[in-house]
């Protein structure tokens, strides 16, 4: 017997992979799949930042609301935070790898990277 909360985890996964469907623009779509994450991983805030077009290490809000509109990082912390496509799970405001995008600053927050192919 499966676990109930592998089943809810496979869900929110598939939940999410439908929102990511759709002949909708990209903002319609992000705007999607961000709720359903943020629902299944049972957030208070959720954005969701793309890379800077010129390669620098920041991070421009693409979707989402009541944070910062751009996170920038040094080189060790891009590696860290970004480049690594791990989950990083911060229990402070964690100013050390980057300013916290969110206002008041949140006490726990994680930088989930999203990453293709390329």
């Amino acid at each position: 017997m499966i676990a109930p909360e592998v089943l809810n985890g496979l869900a929110a996964v598939s939940r999410v992979s439908r929102a990511l469907v759709g002949t909708d623009e990209l903002p319609v779509l992000a705007a999607a799949a961000l709720e359903e994450m943020r629902e299944a991983l049972r957030l208070h805030n959720a954005a969701l930042y793309l890379p800077d077009a010129d390669g620098a290490p920041v991070l421009r809000r693409y979707v989402g609301e009541d944070v910062a509109e751009e996170l920038s990082f040094s080189e060790e912390a891009w590696r860290l935070a970004i480049a690594s496509g791990a989950p990083i799970v911060l229990r402070e405001a964690a100013s050390w790898l980057v300013e916290n995008p969110f206002a008041p600053p949140a006490a726990n927050w994680v930088i989930l990277p999203l990453v293709t192919g390329e």
